[in-house]
């Protein structure tokens, strides 16, 4: 393929460029034609030919529309990857300030205990909260650990005990999302709970024995 060009320049400092191509040779596919095409579009990215603004580069005369074709979705599948990497590598914000978002985790949710029978023991468990009346939520907690642990032969709870005796209970619905919490705040905070022997597991100790003494004989 030959081709010769010419370069003019008007009043008002624009430029065009023409090219007349003098012949085309085919050789049963293509890729030659493709070629030039890819080649003179990689010398206007460099800048080696300037176009005016707005303008594009003109089809050649006698190519094939699906060479054209192929050759704008190069540009077009170029840019949106280009993209995606770009989206892919800016960090999540919170508030629009650069800074990155802080993780949320959802609190575990409690499991009902079905192999554990509530309904036994010296003392049921409806019984002994009656007497000790706990009205707030760490009471409740700290009183029904206590019964585990004095009467159903438990030594440690976690918060699948608390929620499978709510539940027995039928305060279900009192019960914080995170079911835990609670638990965490007594052994951290009042210290009236020991870490337990396994993960999530927790220990009445006597500080939290002797509040629940307390709780009966203030009634």
């Amino acid at each position: 393929m030959s081709s010769k060009s010419s370069r003019t320049v008007g009043s008002n400092g624009t430029g065009r460029v023409k090219f007349k191509y003098m012949e085309i040779e085919m050789d049963g596919e293509n890729q030659t034609l493709a070629d030039g095409l890819k080649a003179l579009a990689s010398a206007i990215s460099r800048g080696s030919v300037s176009l005016p603004a707005g303008r594009s580069v003109p089809a050649l005369k006698g190519a094939p529309a699906a060479v054209i074709a192929k050759s704008q979705e190069d540009e077009v599948d170029s840019e949106e990857q280009e993209a995606v990497e770009e989206e892919i590598e800016t960090p999540i914000t919170s508030n629009g300030n650069g800074s990155a978002a802080k993780k949320k985790y959802a609190p575990k949710a409690p499991k009902f205990l079905s192999e554990l029978d509530l309904t036994k023991g010296d003392i049921k468990l409806a019984d002994f909260i009656a007497e000790k009346n706990p009205t707030e939520m760490v009471d409740k907690y700290t009183v029904i650990a206590a019964w585990f642990k004095q009467h159903f032969n438990t030594e440690e709870v976690s918060q699948d005990h608390i929620f499978t005796a709510f539940k027995h209970l039928g305060w279900q619905a009192q019960l914080p999302q995170d079911v835990g919490s609670p638990l965490r705040f007594l052994k951290s905070s009042k210290n009236w709970f020991d870490k337990g022997s396994g993960k999530g597991m927790y220990k009445l100790n006597w500080a939290g024995e002797s509040a629940v003494v307390k709780m009966g004989a203030n009634k």
